[in-house]
């Protein structure tokens, strides 16, 4: 028994391209990717498109879990279907998939098997730690790993060109990459929400490497001026990646500081407790956490 369990999977791996499911099951492929043509994945709340539309993917879109299918005629009936009859059949399977924390229902005709699975840039064997064992059974996880060490990678050579003491630079880049890991590890300690805790951090740090070492190119700088405390602020757009960021200069001091997307107003977070929020011309600044807020004006 122990050997014929691969090889029916194998042959329902291959009909599952060709007919439909009566019953929900995990069988099948475990990820989807979008078929080729298609320009958006519609996700629903229900396996019916007269249902909430919940999400919107564009394609192509890779690493979707198959967490079970359904509809469609049975085997036999599938079987004396004619080709344009399956390809209508198909409209009718309806397939249950995650994806980036969305849940929901896609309907077959618009999928394809996906085969390509990466590897985080650890080794899974290895892994000991609770949150290293979950990235390795999260896709999605696994390929935030890798896309934050190619921007890892990106930054090291450009703190390695730099004028000024590179061989500091780049010492201090690891150090920072180190404690960042250790932070990331604790993600632990959310257990009823750890996957979207690793997830942000993944979000942040990847942002806040290209802001830091611009590694995207700069956009529009505005300058805030602080009548009542004589203070200014230049604050310059950086369109990276997955989150917006800004980079603050005040006085000596750059710092960067990224969207927070939880909070109502446009607010961006930094280190330590510091933040802005805008407000049409006026901005909020906290720039020290021990400080009281500052309030500036966008100059023209």
């Amino acid at each position: 028994m122990r050997f014929r369990e691969p090889l029916c999977r194998v042959i329902f791996v291959i009909f599952l391209g060709y007919f439909p499911l009566v019953h929900a099951t995990a069988d099948g492929p475990d990820f989807f990717r979008s078929k080729p043509g298609v320009q958006k994945i519609l996700v629903y709340e229900r396996p019916d498109s007269q249902s909430k539309l919940i999400h919107t993917f564009d394609a192509p879109i890779s690493n979707m879990q198959n967490l079970g299918c359904e509809g469609g005629p049975s085997y036999d009936e599938w079987a004396k279907l004619n080709d344009v009859e399956k390809e209508q059949a198909k409209a009718h399977i309806w397939c249950k998939i995650s994806s980036e924390s969305i849940i929901g229902w896609v309907q077959n005709q618009n999928l394809s098997e996906d085969n390509t699975f990466f590897q985080p840039t650890f080794d899974c064997k290895k892994a000991t730690r609770e949150v290293e064992i979950t990235i390795c059974q999260n896709q999605s996880l696994i390929k935030l790993d890798n896309q934050l060490h190619d921007v890892f990678q990106q930054a090291a050579h450009k703190a390695a060109s730099i004028d000024d003491s590179p061989d500091k630079a780049v010492k201090e880049l690891k150090a920072t990459q180190g404690g960042w890991i250790k932070g990331r590890n604790d993600c632990w300690k959310a257990q009823n929400n750890m996957i979207d805790c690793i997830k942000s951090s993944y979000l942040v740090r990847i942002t806040y490497l290209q802001a830091k070492w611009l590694l995207v190119p700069p956009s529009t700088t505005e300058r805030y001026f602080c009548e009542k405390n004589r203070a200014e602020f230049y604050v310059t757009s950086m369109p990276t990646e997955p989150l917006a960021s800004v980079a603050v200069e005040h006085g000596d001091k750059r710092a960067i500081f990224i969207a927070n997307n939880k909070q109502e107003k446009k607010r961006f977070d930094g280190e330590f407790g510091a933040y802005i929020e805008f407000h049409d011309t006026e901005a909020t600044f906290v720039w020290d956490q021990f400080k009281p807020p500052l309030i500036c004006k966008q100059q023209n």
